[in-house]
Order: C-alpha cells, then structure tokens, then sequence
C-alpha cells in the first residue's frame, strides 16, 4: 500500500473519530438526546441504586425488575381508569413512592380496597394544583394524603419557603448547556449504558468490586448477605442520614408548617388533610450493616409533634419498624409489594377511625 493511501486513511480515521467525538459531546448536552443508543432492559429494569454502580451481586431479581422494555406498565396517573381531580373521592399528593410501575401502586390499590375513585398528583404543592384547577370549596369531607418519603419532609417543610401555592419549575431546554460536573455525570452514564459498552461496563464493574472492593460512593454501605444497597445521601452525615441530629427548633418548625398547610387546606377547600411520612430504607433496616446503629428518631418526633397539634398522620415508622418482613427492595430505596401492604393496612386503619 502507498504512502498516500496510507495517509488518505489515517485521516479518514481521524475525521470519522471526530465527527463521533461530536456527535457524542452533542447528545450528552441535549436533554434526552442519548436516549436511542442506551441498553433499555437493563437501565428501566435495574432501579436506581444498582443502576450506580452496575454491580452484578446487586441486580435484584424480581418480577417488577424482570419485565422486558417493550412490557413496561403505565403508572396508575397515565391510565384511563385514573379518576379526574373533579371526580376523586380522595386526593394524594405524593412522590415516587406513590408513582410505581412495576408494581400496582399504593392510590390504585387503595382504590380498590376502599371502592372509591383516588386522584394522586406526584406533586407536594397542593394548593397550586387546587388553584390552577379552579377547585371549588368541598362540602363532602374530601380527605387528601399527603405522602412524602422521609428524606423529602426536612427539604419539603423547612428548607424550601412555605407557600405551597407557588410552584417554581424550570422547564430544561433542548439544547441544554450542563453545569460544571454534571457532564461528566452524562458521559459516565453514557459510557454505563452504551449497546457498545454496557455489557463490558458491568463486567469491569463487578471485577473492581470483587479484587478491590471498589463500589460507587453514591451506595457506599451495602451488605452481601442479603445483598443490599442504601443510598448515601441516608448514611452520610447530612441531613437526610441516619446519623444526623435535628435541633429541636427545626423538628417543631417542620411540624407547624404541616399544621399550616393543614390548616389552609381544611380552610380554603374543605379538605381534611393526613400526613403520611414514609421511613428511609436504613431507618428500618439498619440492621443488615450495622450492629450498632441508633436511628435519629426523625420522624417519630415530627408525629410526636403532629399529634400534639391534633393533625392526623398514619405511623409507618411504628408499624414498619415492628415487622419482620422485608419491606423495601434490596436494589432500590422504594418499598416492595410487602411494604406497600402493610401501609395500605395502617391507612385503612386510621380511616376507619
């Protein structure tokens, strides 16, 4: 072969490399834009703390997990059987807890058990739906949950400012621009998900894991024996942990805010409010890491707060910390179907009171 042949393809190479080099640093940057080169199964299935480090020992089986992409289920809010707000004979305002789909979710089955029509909103900003609906003052003794998982309550009810009819959103833009850091965070994800390198990805992955014990630092406490993960933002020393210790200014100022909006709810829409405060995975399961852990007693003490002030709560912490079952997913910070049961028993409960 000639020098210039030679040379025509070396150059050749070094354009084709380029124009990937492009391509790739566009698709990072544009919101959605990687979403048609990424291995499906794996990134819907895998939930998200395994998706941190795509460890194999963490890849939970379970036949929520083991769907294939094509049989993914809606969420009870985007099917048709979904009841409009006009006709909900309860509202619940909730987070992903209250969103699943791969499994039946806690309003749709609380739906069934009850016979009546659950309207949910994976929001925490009631009176700005109620608002932009143009909803009416009740006279029916409409009830509304409010369900927030644990580490959510100190964001939701004292570091965001208390005014719950508005909503600041930004919506992203296409083309979007990341912040320091943030790319980077893309480009991993990409290099994890690629058809091209998902499969080596998770080979390295588990190698590191097993010859150094090397995991991701978003999951830093794990156990092998169940093989669990916890996130880390509840093992740290934030506020969000275990470990943290709330002032008890803070906790009595968490708990008038939920009597305020309690309050405005009950005032302006005739709407009896109940807060549902779901416990982080290590609060009840500590155990399985460590011997000597002393949960903060979070949420007990906002609804030792709660019930000072007469507002009506259901106490998952009591009845999760009580079971012997395990009640949230081993690769994930959500509860399972076990979980899911046992907080549908103790709000059916409290509203037959």
């Amino acid at each position: 072969m000639q020098a210039d042949t030679k040379n025509k393809i070396a150059l050749l190479g070094l354009y084709a490399a380029g124009l990937f080099a492009a391509v790739v640093f566009l698709l990072v940057r544009m919101r959605g834009g990687a979403e048609w080169v990424i291995y499906k199964d794996d990134y819907f299935n895998g939930r998200d703390l395994y998706k941190n480090n795509y460890i194999a020992h963490f890849r939970e089986s379970h036949p929520a997990f083991d769907r294939s992409f094509s049989s993914r289920v809606s969420a009870y809010r985007e099917r048709s059987h979904h009841p409009s707000l006009e006709e909900a004979d309860i509202l619940i305002f909730g987070d992903s807890f209250m969103n699943f789909r791969w499994l039946p979710s806690f309003p749709e089955l609380l739906g069934e058990r009850l016979g009546k029509r659950v309207h949910f909103i994976m929001d925490h900003y009631p009176m700005y739906h109620l608002e932009k609906k143009g909803f009416g003052r009740q006279q029916n003794g409409l009830v509304a949950l409010f369900a927030v998982g644990e580490r959510g309550i100190r964001e939701g009810f004292y570091v965001r400012p208390a005014d719950w009819r508005h909503r600041a959103r930004e919506e992203p833009s296409f083309f979007q621009m990341l912040t320091e850091g943030r790319a980077e965070e893309r480009y991993s994800g990409l290099l994890q998900l690629s058809l091209l390198t998902h499969r080596l990805y998770k080979w390295i992955a588990t190698l590191k894991f097993d010859w150094f014990g090397y995991i991701s630092n978003m999951t830093p406490v794990y156990s092998l024996d169940p093989p669990i993960l916890f996130h880390r933002d509840t093992v740290d020393q934030s506020p969000r942990s275990i470990q943290y210790q709330h002032p008890q200014e803070e906790i009595d100022e968490i708990v008038s805010r939920i009597a305020a909006l309690h309050r405005d709810l009950r005032d302006q829409y005739g709407i009896e409010m109940i807060f549902m405060g779901i416990p982080n995975k290590i609060s009840i399961h500590h155990d399985l890491v460590w011997e000597d852990a002393t949960y903060n007693g979070f949420l007990p003490r906002v609804q030792e707060g709660l019930a000072l002030k007469g507002i009506p709560f259901v106490d998952l912490y009591d009845a999760f910390a009580s079971s012997d079952k395990q009640l949230y997913f081993l690769s994930d910070t959500h509860w399972n179907e076990k979980g899911i049961a046992l907080a549908l028993d103790e709000t059916l409960a409290l509203l037959d009171e």
